[in-house]
């Protein structure tokens, strides 16, 4: 009722008429008179007394009307008019508690016995009666008794829903007392926002899109003569109990000067019984325009437009905002600092850069790296570089700018921004004469005072002279530098006898050239006798002496630039893989080689580090850096089910750090059986020595490189051109894959003295590698990844020298290898998710559903093709680095039948893509194709490894491969040698950070007329 009436205390009848709701109506039922009761029963319970009224009556008939009617009457409450005999009208019900109504048919075959058992039930508080007037009977309100009426029943209310609900089911009857119901409508009275009804006009319907929340919705019926009524249900769908979704954007990043793009990696902790409705990027700093988003509405995506910062660092805030499906919001940011420009100046700065109060014409050429900040905690490290005597002051009226030429190596490519560094370099010029501890004190004092610098870590390099004078700074205060790098370095006096105990604990490098006609490296108190010296002292120093030696540069750039300064180009980065390791404090350099073991978790890296936190005395620090390397052991065995075996080349040497396997004997058929692993647990692996007719190498470098004992790495086995080595792995499990890495080539000075090239070139199982560096190698291993073994459970080694078409009739080529170490990986194969692969071919025939396969004219168009189940994408680059041989761009049937079985699908790996007569050049970086990894984004970080299938059957020259891995892992650089390039795989290994990709080429050595081929490509993250 729309008001309920007032009652009059003394008589109990109401003052004022009935008024129903809007769409409400009276409805009259005619009972049988001597079947209609009235029965007011009281009661009394805990609550207080009570009325118990049923009001019953038979209606006869069954017409269907009537039928459908009081059907429908049970989903109701009422007010009731009930006549008493005595004629009075009395009102039952109250504005609270309304009237239920149940019935029952009966359908007795005796006249009058057909009808409805109707029975009306209230439960009330003792109350007085009310009574209406025989008007206010007659005129109960709109409609008057009798008048055409519409009941509607939305259904039961739904609560308490789960909260993983995400469809509510409606369903709803309605009828009517004056014909059909015409029209049903749905509506959304309340609730969450995103709900739709998906019938709105059907009794029955569903809403889609709801949360957790409250809802109400409204069912409103129309009958044929246009009468209408409503009604409503309640539902609710609960909280979740877990709580919100957690949003972890990210850590906050540090980008480059220049640089506008990096790549978001978000992390979601989900809660039980929650969802995601929605992932949102966004510019949160205000005034930022120009960002895009390459995958805006994922957990990665590709960030573009990033504003660069000009003189100061600019900061950029980004949000990752998710809606869960109760339409909860929650979020996490990240802060994009994009750093100063480096600068580099020699005028302007602190005393203008004269660093020298007795000569104010000579100054530094400083440079401040990106980023810098006068007042940030612990300072910065500084670089010390010293030039050779080519550009003194006193021949060139002191000019300064005499430094930046590229032949004087470091200035030139930190002028030019040519890469970012994280020292600041102070590079000053030298009047006359060779570098002195005096003037050195000077630019220190002047660098003190112009930078904030960390004493800990200032470092020095030089090349030729300036090289002599690092060494000659360690000598005269060997606690002044955290490390020196000296390239070509000319006469000093290091190598005098027991200069090495005096400069032994301080970490050095030397960088030099076979062909270096100025000074060569065995020339007396060059090179190689710094050293000897070094490696003289007794007991042996903290660090190993590392040394790089090459042989296709003389004393020039192309020797200090390429292997040391041009951290594009160059075989390691002389900041991040040398100087930055160390500092004057050794519990700090130890945690530094720990955090890199940790970071790439590799055996190489792991027992490099060993050694060093092995050498500092008990305590805390000592035990919590071993815990964490006992972490880094699990991580790359225990955990992931792998094991792995050292064996020794040449000596029966003893080491405690981990297990070794001594192979003393090159002796054919020497076999060493059940190899232990590095914990010391027996296997049943064996190795053996098939044939080795060269012999065991000359003693080399007796040091702890490597990670590896002094002994081992002082003995050998040796092979040439006349005598190739081949060993083998028995006892190995065919379904599982193996890593072999071959830790070569070391030789010692008397073999330079007879002219011996060194360097190593293995093919194993079919997986072809050299060595990076041809001689005093003492810092890379040759790696094989994945090895499969024969049926019969081996893997056969065969080592031969390398020439690499440089052949020299007054050299001979020598290689020596002084351990290996087998990777034994679980049976459970990686996810195919960790590869990309890539296959080459004329035409579409070749393709190989598991490939994506690469056909068409490369010199026509740049081709780009995507993994089919990584979606990460090859391309080649410009047609121009392309030629076609003849009118051919590749064959489907180049390689032979049979080429890489078991390795590679037939259509794959005897289809190939070709290269004529192109030559490769770095300074051009001409690479022919490029592994983008996601388009937009590239390669997550990681460690990877790109395997490339080269073959032909045809009678073509040697087919040469250039890959550069990422930013700066230096260039790697393989000649198949075979004529006719069949079934040739080579494996390149790369750390890649965040956004980096793979360039590559195919290409004929310089000089050498040929056509290249290119079968396949895989890519895959290892670590």
């Amino acid at each position: 009722m729309a008001i309920w009436p007032t009652v009059d205390p003394q008589t109990g009848t109401i003052t004022n008429g009935l008024q129903l709701k809007a769409g409400k109506g009276w409805m009259r039922c005619k009972v049988l008179e001597t079947d209609r009761s009235y029965q007011e029963v009281t009661k009394i319970d805990p609550a207080g007394p009570y009325s118990e009224i049923t009001v019953q009556g038979f209606m006869p008939g069954d017409s269907t009307t009537n039928s459908l009617t009081l059907a429908a009457m049970v989903f109701g409450r009422y007010v009731l008019v009930v006549k008493e005999r005595t004629g009075i009208q009395r009102l039952i019900g109250s504005a609270d508690v309304g009237v239920t109504y149940t019935g029952n048919y009966d359908s007795e075959d005796a006249e009058g016995t057909r009808g409805c058992k109707m029975l009306f039930s209230w439960r009330t508080p003792i109350s007085p009666r009310i009574y209406l007037t025989p008007v206010d009977a007659g005129s109960p309100g709109p409609g008057g008794p009798g008048g055409p009426l519409v009941l509607v029943n939305a259904g039961p209310d739904q609560l308490d829903l789960s909260s993983a609900t995400n469809v509510i089911n409606l369903s709803g009857v309605a009828l009517s007392t004056s014909g059909d119901i015409v029209s049903y409508l749905w509506e959304i009275i309340s609730g969450p926002s995103g709900a739709v009804i998906t019938t709105p006009s059907a009794a029955a319907t569903t809403v889609t899109g709801v949360k957790p929340g409250a809802y109400s919705f409204r069912l409103t019926a129309v009958d044929t003569i246009g009468t209408t009524a409503n009604d409503s249900i309640d539902c609710s769908i609960a909280i979740p109990s877990g709580g919100e979704i957690e949003v972890f954007a990210g850590p906050d990043q540090f980008i480059h000067a220049g640089v506008s793009n990096t790549n978001f990696y978000a992390n979601l902790t989900i809660p039980p019984e929650v969802t995601v409705q929605s992932i949102t990027w966004s510019v949160v700093t205000a005034g930022v325009t120009g960002v895009e988003f390459s995958n805006v509405n994922g957990l990665s995506t590709g960030v573009t437009g990033i504003p660069v910062a000009t003189v100061t660092a600019l900061r950029t805030t980004f949000r990752c905002t998710v809606i869960d499906n109760s339409g909860r919001s929650s979020y996490d940011e990240i802060v994009v600092s994009s750093a100063a420009p480096a600068r580099m100046y020699s005028s302007g700065g602190y005393l203008d850069n004269k660093y020298d109060p007795a000569n104010l014409l000579l100054r530094v050429w400083a440079y401040e790296c990106e980023g810098y900040d006068p007042l940030r905690e612990g300072g910065y490290p500084l670089i010390l570089f010293f030039h050779g005597v080519g550009v003194n002051g006193d021949q060139n009226g002191d000019d300064i700018n005499q430094l930046l030429l590229k032949a004087e190596g470091l200035p030139y490519y930190l002028y030019n921004k040519l890469f970012p560094m994280k020292c600041n370099v102070a590079s000053a010029q030298l009047h006359t004469g060779y570098w002195t501890l005096e003037t050195v004190q000077k630019v220190l004092t002047w660098a003190a005072a112009a930078w904030n610098v960390n004493t800990n870590m200032v470092f020095a390099t030089g090349l030729s002279s300036g090289g002599a004078g690092t060494n000659a700074i360690i000598l005269a205060n060997n606690t002044l530098l955290a490390g020196g790098i000296a390239s070509n370095t000319t006469f000093n006096d290091v190598a005098l006898p027991g200069n090495g105990d005096i400069v032994k604990n301080v970490p050095l490098l030397y960088i030099h050239s076979w062909n270096d006609t100025r000074v060569p490296p065995a020339s007396e108190y060059s090179t190689l006798d710094d050293l000897n010296s070094i490696l003289a002292a007794d007991p042996l120093g903290i660090y190993p002496p590392l040394i790089l030696m090459n042989w296709a540069s003389e004393h020039d750039g192309g020797t200090w630039n390429d292997m040391l300064y041009d951290k594009r180009w160059a075989p390691f980065d002389f900041e991040e893989d040398f100087f930055l390791f160390h500092t004057k404090d050794l519990v700090e350099t130890a945690g530094n080689y720990t955090s890199r073991a940790e970071r790439l978790k590799t055996f190489y890296d792991y027992s490099r580090a060993l050694l060093i936190v092995n050498k500092l005395s008990a305590g805390a620090p000592k035990t919590a850096l071993l815990a964490r390397l006992t972490a880094v052991k699990d991580a790359m065995t225990t955990s992931v089910g792998h094991r792995m075996f050292m064996l020794n080349l040449g000596s029966p040497s003893v080491f405690n750090q981990y297990k070794i396997n001594n192979v003393v004997s090159t002796a054919a058929g020497t076999t060493v059986n059940n190899l232990a692993d590095i914990d010391n647990t027996s296997s049943g692996i064996g190795f053996t020595v098939v044939s080795n007719a060269a012999g065991p190498g000359v003693a080399g470098l007796k040091h702890f490189y490597m990670g590896m004992g002094d002994d081992m790495f002082n003995s050998s086995f040796m092979y040439n051109e006349a005598n190739p080595a081949q060993w083998k792995f028995t006892g190995l499990n065919p379904a599982q894959h193996y890593d072999v890495s071959l830790y070569h080539s070391n030789v010692s000075k008397q073999m330079f003295q007879s002219n011996n090239k060194s360097g190593s070139r293995s093919l194993v199982n079919g997986s072809m590698a050299q060595s990076k560096y041809e001689s005093y190698n003492t810092m890379f291993t040759t790696d094989h990844y994945n090895v499969k073994p024969t049926a019969g459970g081996e893997i056969v080694l065969d080592l031969s020298a390398l020439d690499n078409y440089q052949f020299n009739a007054n050299h001979i080529y020598q290689g020596n290898t002084v351990a290996i170490m087998l990777r034994e990986k679980t049976a459970v194969a990686p996810p195919r998710s960790n590869f990309d692969k890539y296959s080459f071919a004329a035409s579409n025939a070749a393709a190989d559903p598991d490939f994506a396969t690469m056909f068409g004219n490369p010199s026509a168009a740049v081709l780009r093709v995507a993994d089919p189940i990584t979606g990460r994408t090859i391309s080649t680059v410009s047609p121009s680095l392309w030629a076609n041989f003849g009118s051919a761009s590749g064959n489907d049937h180049e390689a032979p039948v049979g080429a890489f079985a078991g390795v590679l699908p037939a259509t794959v790996a005897e289809s190939a893509m070709l290269n004529y007569n192109q030559n490769f050049n770095r300074d051009a970086e001409n690479f022919n194709f490029i592994c983008e990894g996601t388009p937009g984004m590239g390669y997550q970080e990681g460690l990877y490894i790109i395997t490339i299938y080269c073959s032909t059957s045809a009678d073509f020259s040697p087919t040469r491969v250039v890959c550069k891995m990422g930013s700066s892992n230096g260039l790697e650089d393989n000649t198949i040698v075979t004529k006719n390039n069949m079934i040739n795989r080579l494996q390149y290994k790369g750390y890649l950070k965040d956004g980096e990709t793979i360039r590559g080429g195919i290409y004929m050595p310089n000089n050498v007329w040929g056509v290249a081929f290119l079968n396949a490509i895989i890519v895959e993250k290892v670590g």
